[in-house]
């Protein structure tokens, strides 16, 4: 068909009535595809933001929980229970260990036991103290204490003895350590961890900081969600991506579109223009396919012509506009790129359970939650294996575990996580639970609720972890410290009936010789008066010795309470009570240096240097005596000594190698000769005692005719 040039205003009016509807088409489909584009694409991005966020924070809180349950699992250890009794005998096996001890999740965290002051048992790092504390007394009182700043992550967990805290399990992590910690596989450009004073724990991107959540112009270049981290309000997680990176194919299309956009508004105004000369009906025809095409939104369709070549290649021009808004249809790949990392985060966390899953088997715990509003109850796995259940299709029931409690903990169980319910307090019990083959067996009951904004309880969650072994050597050492106690009220009855029993007799018989030696002496031989001195002389003894011997009964108990003892006021007022025997033997005290305070029992610190320092001046036949009383702090020391060695040297007679043991031994005396003094050779027996009691110990070095020094610590021994 062959077209005629229309006239000029004709020409003019289509133009001018047809091209700002067709500029007014194109505007719209391009906006509705862009707008719809860019809104799907950044919607999506959002919600993969904060469902990662979330997940980031789950892991985390899971991690930290571990931790948390590995310190309070550690403090319960028999090994830590016994540590924290055994004062004498711990310095044997805790230091090893804590060297040995390989503890999931700990690597490189410092793991220290304390006393109930706080101070430092045992660790793996040097320089522990946490006696002053803040949470040391809230700890003591049973609660696993734990804070998270930008510089540390503390968790201190209990060591009860009889419901009390007598020392702590304290595990520390560094500002790097904990770094290590919270890190997880992170698929977006930056994940960042801050405390509650906005400083960061822990960043995955150095680019993202504090700073781009304050300033305006750092938001600009981000795209950010933030998730709570659960059971650590003091930390909140930050994921973001960057704008360039979420909305880079979105503006690359944009400047398609708007090029194609230009390119074809160009080519319909040549195309009109050129039609409008050749006649109106193909125009208004083109026209109406446009507007069937803008009515339907179908951009499949084409315009079909005939006629002159100009008004083809518009109607080409136009046809590859629309192709170029169906390439709109790339945004798709976008979205299962997106689905695709949803997928692959749902896969990590998958991982994450797993080793969850794993941390619990390592540290013998059954995990349990209840969801209050359907009622569905879950056991994992190790608890059904912990109580004997195989049946795999087993389904717990709230109704079948108060079934399993022992009838006499079971209203008590109810009752104290009732009242921890009221109070939002986290519950930590002992209850017996029947196994499949009947018996019950001890579990440690552990659980934390969580409420709704209206304040309804809605879920419960906790642990179980088999104690049975513990609480079976609880009840046997309860049993043995009471026959022990019972043991030792007998012995001190019997060792105070002894004494007066076999003092009464001895008394009466130094009291009738001694009447024989008034009434009869001159009636007696030279012969009879000897022997009957002797037999005086021997009851005293005898006497002499049931004294000692109770003595030694007594320090045994280690009766006496410890305190601050100043060694040196000690030795100043032996120095005074000895004055008179320093004087007749020519002897004298050199003190080499002030001693130290130490803690201990006062008298029995004074039993200890006067007995030796009277052991100094008896056996000692040099013509001026000297006895040196001096201390070592160790720091020194090549001998293997530790701590401060306190020694008492002189210039007497010595002792041979072969008796080095035996000047211990109760009533064993080396000299009889008359020379050095009369005594029982218990005295250093009571020194050994008490020095043992103290938990130190004592040696000597000696050399006959060249003195002896002894040597004795109260703080571990060598």
């Amino acid at each position: 068909m062959v077209f005629t040039a229309a006239p000029a205003s004709l020409i003019s009016q289509t133009v001018w009535r047809v091209l700002p509807v067709v500029v007014l088409v194109l505007l719209i489909l391009d906006w509705f595809a862009w707008t719809g584009m860019r809104h799907e694409v950044s919607s999506e991005l959002q919600s993969r933001l904060h469902r990662q966020a979330e997940q980031y924070a789950q892991l985390i809180a899971l991690k930290l929980e571990t931790v948390i349950g590995t310190a309070t699992s550690v403090a319960k250890n028999d090994l830590i229970v016994n540590a924290i009794m055994d004062v004498e005998g711990r310095d044997s096996y805790i230091p090893v260990f804590f060297e040995t001890a390989q503890v999931p999740g700990l690597a490189g965290a410092e793991i220290t036991l304390t006393d109930y002051k706080g101070r430092s048992i045992a660790s793996n790092r040097e320089d522990v103290d946490y006696s002053g504390a803040s949470w040391l007394t809230r700890v003591l009182n049973g609660e696993v204490w734990h804070n998270v700043s930008n510089s540390a992550f503390i968790v201190a967990a209990p060591v009860m003895l009889a419901d009390r805290g007598e020392g702590m399990i304290v595990i520390r992590y560094g500002s790097e350590q904990l770094a290590r910690l919270l890190t997880v596989p992170a698929r977006v450009d930056a994940v960042t961890v801050l405390a509650d004073t906005a400083d960061p724990v822990y960043s995955s991107n150095p680019e993202f900081s504090a700073v781009a959540l304050v300033d305006d112009d750092s938001m600009s270049e981000w795209v950010m969600k933030s998730a709570t981290i659960p059971g650590f309000d003091e930390l909140e997680l930050w994921a973001a991506d960057r704008q360039a990176k979420a909305v880079g194919r979105v503006k690359r299309l944009e400047y398609y579109l708007g090029a194609n956009m230009l390119t074809s508004i160009a080519a319909v105004v040549v195309a009109i223009v050129a039609t409008a000369m050749i006649g109106t009906r193909p125009i208004l025809g083109f026209i109406g396919d446009v507007e069937q095409i803008t009515q339907t939104g179908d951009l499949s369709q084409t315009i079909k012509t005939k006629g002159t070549s100009e008004f083809h290649r518009l109607a080409s021009a136009f046809n590859r506009m629309l192709e170029s808004l169906q390439s709109t249809a790339a945004s798709r790949d976008a979205l299962q790129k997106l689905n695709a990392g949803l997928e692959e985060a749902n896969r990590a966390l998958d991982q994450a359970k797993d080793r969850f899953q794993l941390a619990l088997r390592s540290t013998s715990a059954g995990v349990w939650e209840r969801d209050l509003a359907t009622g569905e109850l879950y056991w994992s796995d190790q608890l059904k294996e912990m109580l004997g259940i195989v049946d795999p299709d087993f389904a717990p029931t709230y109704n079948a575990f108060l079934a399993r409690l022992h009838p006499d903990d079971r209203d008590e169980l109810e009752e104290e996580c009732e009242q921890r319910f009221e109070q939002k307090q986290p519950f930590d019990l002992e209850c017996r639970m029947r196994h499949e083959d009947g018996s019950y067996i001890w579990m440690r009951h552990t659980g934390q609720a969580e409420w709704d904004e209206d304040g309804n309880l809605v879920r419960m969650a906790g642990s179980f972890q088999d104690i049975t072994s513990r609480k079976t050597a609880e009840f046997e050492r309860d049993g043995h410290a009471a026959e022990l106690e019972r043991s030792n009220r007998e012995l001190d009855d019997f060792a105070h009936i002894a004494s007066h029993d076999l003092k009464e007799p001895l008394r009466a018989i130094s009291n009738h010789a001694r009447f024989l030696l008034e009434d009869y002496e001159e009636k007696l031989d030279e012969d009879g008066v000897r022997r009957l001195n002797r037999l005086i002389k021997l009851s005293h003894r005898m006497e002499k010795l049931i004294t000692d011997l109770l003595f030694y009964s007594r320090i045994r108990k280690a009766e006496v309470e410890s305190e601050p003892v100043d060694l040196n006021a000690i030795i100043a007022d032996i120095d005074v009570s000895l004055a008179d025997m320093m004087r007749q033997r020519n002897a004298r005290l050199v003190l080499s240096e002030p001693l130290p305070k130490v803690v201990a029992a006062r008298p029995h610190m004074r039993t200890v240097f006067q007995n030796l320092i009277t052991n100094a001046i008896k056996y000692n036949d040099s013509e001026e005596k000297i006895i040196e009383i001096g201390f070592d702090d160790g720091s020194d020391r090549a001998d293997g000594v530790s701590g401060s060695v306190f020694h008492v040297r002189d210039n007497g007679i010595g002792i041979d190698d072969a008796h080095k043991d035996d000047v211990f031994r109760i009533f064993k005396r080396l000299n009889t000769d008359k020379t050095y003094g009369e005594g029982t050779g218990a005295g250093l027996t009571f020194v050994k005692k008490i020095i043992e009691n103290h938990g130190g110990e004592i040696w000597l070095e000696s050399e006959p005719g060249k003195g002896t020094t002894f040597f004795f610590t109260l703080d571990g021994g060598r």
